[in-house]
């Protein structure tokens, strides 16, 4: 690792001496492809390409390409965050992408990417748009910017949805969809949770010998680790393990899906009488359908403003649900009423004022982007098209020389189908030019359309419906006695920046006749 350090510093250094030289400011081009299929194939290598092709039309020197398979959905990448670090670090002003998805797919990544462009003078490039953002960038490109991030992140909601999905049905099939708890194995072939033979010896055991009633929780913890029984991980057993094991129901045969108890195809360690009995001698906790904390509709997304920390759900007399909250900056603790929580969000809601007008010329302003994106995408086609062109004269060409008997078909062979490979490759990345302009303006007016129409469909809609738009466009709530923050996710968090909100009331009911190119 050090000398692989040693070898990137050497190269950086000698970078920026050659870019001196030529007159040219040093670049780094980041090369993301996501799987190894696409690494034995030669994406990476037309990345490659792409940002060469693009440096040397902006008189950039790329000193160090940064080529790694990787996900861009997750945050903590090393390599990227490693350019990053070395970026600032040797004073490099630009890092070029191929475009938005090869940068991220995750609004971690894009805010320090901000940072980095608010801080230290940063030009990010991306040479499929032909478009470059940094200081002198507008909140439109901000916000282009964002919807184009927001469009990559889909597929890996997209994913996250089909699992979900996926769970739901086992559900309904009886499978419960979770890791198989201690006492059971899941059989990837019957797709069934099974009783784990190596462990149904212990399993029965801890179940008998707690039903004798001869021991607290306590007590029988000490008994079960003397004893040598090891849990899941094969560590000792805290009570609290025992705790939940002992009340689960998935041993008699039922499991809790979504704060439901669901009956289970599995096979049981013991009847359910069994285990409503052993819960009464547990003070009757985890009996039923009990409300986890999770469970709460508005579980781990109400903040407090004082100090930020979560608060936490919690029912009061069987009927009131309640958000608690021990804060440093309080003389006590904060407690707050759900219902008194919607209350505000409601009000808040009422306050967005953003009309039809207002919308109409932001999808103007997109629409007139896109139209560049578009020319852009249609040299970049005409590109493509001589590069397939010449390709394709190479292969004519080598069955020229073979009909000549001037090379054997093996060399024939092995050639053809490299320059077919390369072609096909081409012709995938030309056709997804044809569509990406059009996708992404539909996409744009999608998010503009919601936006507009959000308090109308936020109010009409019942409790559990709010609660589900609130999580899809925003990260969290932040509370401060009647006061309330919506920490809105990006693209959405744009219509309500201040010099946004101050241009739709100054242009209330009518079009405005300047545009928003005040600088971030």
């Amino acid at each position: 690792m050090i000398i692989d350090d040693l070898e990137i510093l050497h190269e950086i250094i000698d970078g920026i001496k050659e870019s001196s030289r030529q007159g040219r400011e040093p670049a780094f081009s980041y090369e993301r492809i996501s799987d190894k299929v696409q690494k034995d194939g030669l994406s990476l290598q037309f990345q490659e390409d792409g940002a060469a092709r693009y440096a040397a039309s902006k008189r950039l020197n790329i000193i160090k390409c940064f080529s790694i398979v990787e996900s861009a959905k997750s945050k903590g990448r090393k390599i990227f965050n490693k350019m990053l670090d070395l970026a600032v670090e040797h004073g490099i002003k630009h890092i070029i992408f191929k475009n938005t998805d090869r940068m991220s797919r995750n609004y971690y990544d894009l805010i320090r990417i901000q940072e980095l462009i608010d801080k230290h003078d940063f030009n990010i490039h991306f040479y499929q748009a032909y478009r470059v953002l940094n200081k002198q960038s507008t909140y439109i490109d901000d916000f282009i910017l964002d919807v184009e991030v927001a469009a990559a992140k889909q597929l890996s909601k997209k994913l996250s949805y089909e699992v979900k999905t996926h769970n739901k049905y086992k559900a309904g099939k009886g499978i419960a969809p979770c890791i198989s708890p201690y006492g059971y194995k899941y059989n990837k072939k019957t797709k069934m949770h099974e009783i784990d033979k190596t462990r149904e010896k212990d399993c029965r055991f801890i179940f008998d010998e707690f039903d004798t009633h001869k021991y607290s929780l306590t007590e029988f913890t000490v008994l079960i680790n003397k004893r040598g029984i090891r849990s899941k991980t094969k560590k000792l057993w805290k009570k609290s393990q025992l705790y939940f094991m002992l009340t689960n129901p998935f041993y008699h045969g039922e499991f809790i899906y979504h704060g439901e108890i669901l009956p289970g195809t599995h096979k049981k360690y013991y009847n359910k009488d069994r285990y409503e009995e052993r819960c009464k001698i547990l003070s009757g906790r985890f009996i039923g359908t009990k409300k986890w904390e999770t469970d709460y509709l508005l579980a781990k997304f109400i903040k407090c403003a004082s100090c930020g920390k979560t608060m936490t759900g919690t029912l009061k007399k069987e009927k009131y649900i309640y958000y608690k909250h021990d804060c440093p900056n309080a003389p006590r603790q904060v407690n707050i009423i759900e219902d008194d929580i919607f209350a505000l969000i409601d009000g808040h809601m009422q306050n967005f004022a953003f009309s039809v007008e207002f919308g109409d010329y932001l999808k103007q302003l997109i629409r007139e982007s896109t139209d560049y994106k578009k020319e852009d995408a249609r040299l970049e086609r005409v590109r493509f098209n001589r590069r397939i062109s010449a390709l394709e004269a190479k292969q004519e060409k080598l069955l020229d020389l073979y009909a000549d008997d001037k090379i054997d078909r093996g060399i024939l062979n092995k050639k053809i189908e490299q320059y077919r490979m390369e072609i096909r490759l081409l012709e995938r990345q030309r056709e997804s030019l044809s569509v990406d302009t059009e996708k992404f303006y539909i996409k744009v007016v999608e998010v503009i359309d919601m936006f507009r129409q959000l308090p109308q469909i936020y109010l009409e809609a019942p409790r559990e419906g709010k609660v589900e738009i609130l999580r899809s466009m925003a990260t969290a709530i932040k509370l401060d006695g009647d006061d309330l923050e919506i920490l809105w996710e990006k693209p959405y968090s744009f219509f309500v920046e201040p010099q946004v909100l101050a241009l739709q009331k100054e242009t209330s009911g009518k079009v405005p006749t300047r545009p928003i190119l005040l600088p971030r």
